[in-house]
């Protein structure tokens, strides 16, 4: 019965640490935020959330892993001169976000930039060429398309797009994946050593990245508004500690 005592005390005492580094970086990104911008990065505020989900929003949701990968290396092929500029800001932004860190690095994500508009790209991550994406398993959901959108839209109908700042960056990646998802970013910086990092979220190109983020939006509606029948939310002051 001690032992078991103790080990449970063990146990909440690494919980509680985990959850104190996290409230610290909660607080330090705050501090370097703008009106518009996490310029310090963002991620879920999770000491009012229900003990249902706390877990998950401070070490990050458990994905499915269907089998282990073998190291996979290949060097990340030097970005067009054309596009260099625009992909090495953005690069720029998830290091200084520290969405990126070093890390122990089994597997890289090669990546590529996709044009939005003239001044700006989107980082994609290729999950595919690594075997990465094979190897994990994700709820399949359909996303309406503009065709069967309309097909609910009629006069008195009342539409609105919510743009997510920060979507898939703002949910921490799963600790055991963190390892296979290595980014080479020798040749976008330019550095005569090899520069490897690895990415302590999720991103676009990562199978999974589309649930964990609309089920961690969906689990904030929930406790935000709360459920029917039940009274309390963590919003109304009557969860706040």
């Amino acid at each position: 019965m001690q032992y078991r005592r103790r080990k449970e005390l063990v146990s909440c005492r690494g919980l509680f640490e985990e959850e104190l580094f996290a409230a610290r970086d909660c607080f330090v990104r705050i501090g370097f935020c703008s009106v518009w911008e996490w310029d310090g990065g963002s991620r879920p505020f999770f000491w009012n959330w229900g003990e249902d989900f706390r877990d998950n929003m401070v070490k990050g949701m458990r994905m499915w892993i269907k089998e282990s990968l073998e190291s996979w290396t290949r060097q990340q092929r030097p970005p067009d001169d054309n596009i260099r500029a625009l992909l090495l800001d953005k690069i720029t932004v998830i290091r200084d976000r520290r969405y990126v860190a070093r890390g122990k690095i089994e597997l890289l994500m090669n990546y590529f930039a996709v044009s939005k508009g003239d001044t700006d790209v989107c980082v994609v991550y290729n999950g595919t060429l690594s075997g990465l994406n094979s190897s994990l398993w994700a709820p399949y959901f359909p996303l309406p398309t503009i065709q069967s959108h309309l097909r609910i839209v009629e006069s008195g109908t009342y539409m609105a797009d919510n743009d997510v700042g920060e979507c898939f960056h703002n949910w921490i990646l799963d600790e055991r994946v963190r390892k296979w998802f290595g980014i080479d970013l020798t040749s976008n910086l330019r550095s005569e050593t090899r520069v490897w990092e690895r990415s302590e979220r999720c991103a676009v190109g990562l199978r999974p990245s589309p649930y964990v983020s609309i089920r961690g939006m969906l689990w904030l509606e929930e406790e935000s508004h709360g459920v029917p029948r039940i009274q309390k939310t963590y919003f109304d002051g009557s969860g706040l500690s």
